[in-house]
């Protein structure tokens, strides 16, 4: 336990130290003029006590014998300009000083964690281990790191004007200097007991934090709201989530109580400490061993003493709760970044994808998603890939966009590994709308060409992909630079099926080589999908397209049709040829007609129909 305890001290120090690193990175000229005025401020402090022991005694000696004016006045002059100095470093300068650090350190150290989020692979942002460091990077590190950083040079400071008041105490006797040190130390680790205990707690509480979070962000929420009243599950929501609450504060409050009493422990040999010191330094003064001067200094030091010690002790601790957020952030920063290849190779040919049997696992999983799959799509190619959930149709997908790496076998694109084209290559080749796509709260117009941003003030472009994405709306299509969202208060908001519209309006205006739909009209009726991919079809004639539907019908569009099953390609072939060959397809196929016959409607099929996705 003591060696944990060190180590923890070494770890604070260490990335105390590491907080100075990472301002001195940003603003190194601002970074020394704090530690300099907090250095001056702590001397300023220091030193009044030494002028107010002189002042004093001058001030007597001229009212017992006579002494000079002149030396009152020195000491005087003295007194007043050391009181002033800490004034002036902590208040006006210093505060002209953090209001700039703020700015630099703000702009600077947000724009490389946003450059790092860019590079940090796809699979990282998967990892549960990982995620306590995302949530940590999107809180505001700069803040809390300059935060650090200040408390770092506060402790710095105070712990100067305690080895100058020490000083002032060595002048009433060696006995007060020595029961101060003495006192000190165990305050001291009173203090990093207690932080260690809420630490520990704070720590162990993260999942249950995460999982409040979740609850109030179901309960606050416009759409996830207004489903819960539907279903009337809005007060067992609240119910679970109060009593997430009343269980990680009750577990708190045990451990703030224990604190206490440690606290109330270091209140008892303050005091002790106090009033031993009051009883000797007023035997001194009568017995005429100290002077009034040394007295009066020593008893203003006292209270000074233990007034910076305890603002020592809740620095340190601000400083060991700070350091977790430095240790994430290291963490962040010492990634592994995706690497663009240096010389990437030039893309020729006519546009043909080739898996040669890749095979990939899913990272912390020991279920094989796909298993030595082999195919090929060939330029202008319309491929449909279907089977059931986990079959590998989204991972294919995603290999296919490099968020993960196959464990073996490779993809190639014109006969080149797809690992040494760049990523604005990638970019180029491929364009996705996924399910789960996302509502950008800027314009129509950014929402559309955010792509293709060069493209932006190409209106006849913008407006031809909304109407190929089935956009008829005509305020829409004249209003390109309406804002979308309620961000603003002329934006406006859309339906489902809208978003779903101009997300695929997207992937069309980035004019890739391949189009692909990862059941990217989830959120449309079944007519209204139909003529999607009849629209998509006929437009992109001259582009490979694959793409995933729950909806097998959409599926006899394709020129192609794969059927995955257990992670391989089981089938392949056109929607003819597979419903003659009476295997998997056609199963599948019949099954979903069947319920179509039975309830008259697609559409309420639709839900039972997902199991086929």
């Amino acid at each position: 336990e003591n060696m944990k305890a060190e180590n923890k001290k070494f770890r604070t120090i260490h990335l105390s130290l590491e907080a100075i690193g990472i301002i001195f990175h940003y603003v190194p000229t601002l970074a020394i003029i704090k530690i300099v005025l907090a250095m001056i401020s702590g001397a300023g402090t220091s030193c009044s006590f030494w002028f107010m022991q002189r002042l004093v005694d001058a001030v007597s000696r001229k009212i017992l014998n006579g002494g000079t004016i002149e030396y009152i006045i020195s000491a005087g002059i003295g007194f007043l300009i050391t009181m002033l100095i800490p004034i002036i470093c902590s208040s006006y300068v210093d505060g002209m000083i953090q209001i700039e650090m703020e700015r630099k350190i703000g702009e600077k150290l947000s724009e490389d964690v946003i450059r790092k989020f860019m590079r940090i692979p796809y699979a990282d942002f998967e990892s549960m281990e990982f995620q306590d460091t995302l949530i940590q990077m999107s809180r505001n590190p700069d803040r809390m790191i300059l935060k650090l950083f200040q408390n770092t040079i506060m402790a710095m400071r105070y712990f100067m004007i305690l080895a100058g008041l020490t000083g002032i105490f060595l002048k009433a006797g060696v006995g007060i200097a020595v029961s101060f040190s003495v006192l000190f130390a165990p305050l001291i680790w009173l203090n990093f007991k207690t932080a260690d205990m809420m630490n520990k707690i704070y720590n162990e509480q993260t999942i249950e934090q995460r999982k409040r979070d979740y609850l109030e962000q179901l309960l606050t929420e416009k759409d996830s709201l207004l489903e819960l009243k539907i279903f009337g599950a809005v007060r067992f929501l609240e119910k679970k989530r109060k009593a997430l609450v009343k269980e990680v504060l009750n577990r708190r409050i045990r451990v703030k109580v224990k604190a206490h009493n440690y606290y109330l422990i270091g209140n008892f040999l303050t005091f002790v400490w106090l009033f031993s010191i009051l009883v000797f330094l007023c035997m001194s003064a009568l017995e005429g061993s100290i002077t009034l001067g040394v007295f009066a200094a020593v008893l203003t030091a006292m209270g000074e003493a233990l007034d910076d010690s305890e603002a020592l002790y809740m620095t340190l601790q601000k400083m060991r709760w700070g350091t977790n957020v430095v240790s994430h952030f290291l963490r962040f920063m010492r990634l592994e970044e995706e690497q663009d290849p240096s010389k990437s190779k030039e893309i020729k040919g006519d546009n043909c994808i080739r898996f040669e049997n890749v095979s990939f696992t899913y990272p912390g999983s020991e279920h094989c998603i796909l298993k030595n799959v082999s195919f090929e799509i060939k330029g202008g190619e319309h491929i449909a890939l279907v089977g059931v959930n986990g079959a590998g149709k989204s991972t294919i997908i995603k290999l296919l966009c490099r968020l993960y790496r196959p464990q073996s076998g490779r993809i190639v694109v014109n006969g080149i590994d797809l690992q040494e084209f760049s990523q604005e290559q990638l970019q180029k080749l491929f364009s996705v709308v996924f399910q789960d796509y996302n509502r950008f709260y800027l314009t129509l117009r950014e929402n559309v060409a955010a792509g293709a941003l060069e493209r932006k003030e190409d209106d006849e472009s913008v407006r031809k992909a909304l109407r190929m994405a089935g956009i008829e709306n005509e305020k829409l299509l004249m209003e390109l630079d309406l804002p979308l969202g309620k961000l603003e208060e002329q934006g406006i908001e859309l339906s489902g099926g809208q978003w779903q519209r101009i997300a695929i309006a997207r992937a069309y205006f980035t004019d890739s080589e391949f189009v692909i739909l990862d059941e990217p009209t989830s959120a449309l009726d079944p007519i209204a999908e139909n003529a999607m991919y009849e629209n998509i079809a006929s437009i992109l004639t001259q582009k490979s397209c694959i793409f995933i539907s729950h909806r097998l019908a959409s599926a006899k569009m394709a020129d192609r049709i794969l059927v995955l099953s257990k992670g391989q390609i089981q089938e392949e072939g056109s929607h003819a040829e597979l419903m003659e060959r009476g295997g998997i397809y056609a199963d599948m196929y019949r099954m979903q007609s069947s319920w179509y016959e039975n309830h008259g409607s697609e559409r309420e099929c639709d839900e039972e129909n997902r199991k086929y996705i």
